[in-house]
């Protein structure tokens, strides 16, 4: 499928969030599916991999953080997305972004489930996603994470966002690509997330 599902969406929640946000109350997308809230209050531990950084680039920005994808990879631009960071392999798939949320942009108690249960929504509402979206608890540079899975219709891509906070900012990051991609990329977006431009994890 040549639509990017993930980056496509992410340009239109980013402006739904910071509209609904900036108006004062929390709103829903609104579509024909029944909208749900994501519980994030439950924690779990994951078993790490072992990471390898040879021929890998660290891409990011000090607003949205940084993670170490391979050396081939590029950062690629959609309209209305300046605010995210898209990047993909040169073959297109594995594709995936970087995004965050200030306490500004965002200004409720409990931020990370308000975003995190948009982005479902926002998923389940898509004709090109299955109705079977799970979620589960995972580490992002030790920090407690919440990833949610979907998968397209068709079985072929897999969908990965994960959302997270650090001091008062909502982070999330996403990777969309087959099963093999997830399983070889995840643990190193996971374990190379950070803050500082050059440290994997720092």
């Amino acid at each position: 499928m040549k639509n990017k599902i993930l980056l496509g969406s992410m340009t239109l929640l980013s402006a739904f969030i910071l509209s609904a946000c900036g108006n004062g109350e929390k709103k829903t997308n609104k579509t024909t599916a029944a909208t749900t809230e994501v519980t994030t209050t439950a924690d779990t531990s994951s078993e790490e991999k072992s990471v390898s950084y040879t021929d890998t680039q660290r891409i990011g920005r000090d607003d949205i953080g940084y993670v170490n994808v391979p050396k081939d990879w590029i950062i690629t631009k959609s309209p209305g997305a300046e605010s995210a960071l898209e990047y993909s392999s040169k073959h297109k798939f594995p594709t995936g972004t970087l995004n965050a949320y200030t306490e500004n942009e965002v200004p409720l108690q409990d931020r990370l489930k308000y975003v995190a249960t948009t982005f479902y929504n926002t998923l389940k509402s898509n004709e090109h996603v299955t109705n079977n979206i799970d979620g589960e608890w995972t580490k992002v540079a030790g920090e407690n994470a919440y990833v949610l899975k979907a998968q397209e219709k068709n079985g072929k891509y897999l969908y990965y966002i994960w959302f997270f906070q650090k001091g008062a900012t909502i982070y999330v990051f996403s990777l969309e690509g087959t099963e093999e991609n997830i399983s070889t990329f995840r643990p190193m977006l996971e374990q190379s997330w950070g803050l500082d431009p050059n440290t994997p994890g720092k």
